[in-house]
């Protein structure tokens, strides 16, 4: 086990603790520095790639703290994105409908208080909160 500090392929530098073999490390390092980009880094590309996927789809702007609207965004893209996986071959007009409902929650607070909810679990929400449900 060793700590190293590694200049990332952005040019950033952090200090990173590796395990196994010293041949390992180094080989790790190298690769690190040459295809990486650091942590501050991939999180801002992370954040640009679910921006310009919200913008496209006209996604509302998220309300909350900033700490929340981080977080919530993340789960949101992957909530959404699953749901219309989930429901690709569905022809029910429904689903859209319930898809609409589901893209239009504009609360942090909503998607973070449902994030460990499944696609069957947000259907069967916007079934009832549309009134679908009997």
């Amino acid at each position: 086990m060793g700590k190293y500090n590694v200049t990332y392929k952005c040019g950033h530098e952090c200090e990173i603790e590796l395990f196994g073999k010293t041949d390992d490390r180094r080989a790790k390092i190298e690769w690190m520095q040459d295809n990486q980009v650091g942590p501050t880094c991939y999180r801002a590309q992370q954040t640009e790639r679910i921006a310009a996927a919200d913008a496209a789809e006209n996604l509302p702007e998220l309300t909350g703290s900033e700490k929340q609207i981080a977080w919530a965004l993340k789960i949101r893209r992957e909530k959404i994105d699953d749901f219309k996986k989930q429901t690709a071959k569905v022809t029910d007009p429904k689903i859209k409908e319930i898809i609409e409902w589901l893209s239009g929650h504009a609360e942090a607070k909503f998607w973070i208080d449902h994030r460990f909810d499944t696609f069957q679990d947000f259907g069967r929400l916007g079934m009832e909160e549309l009134g679908f449900a009997k």
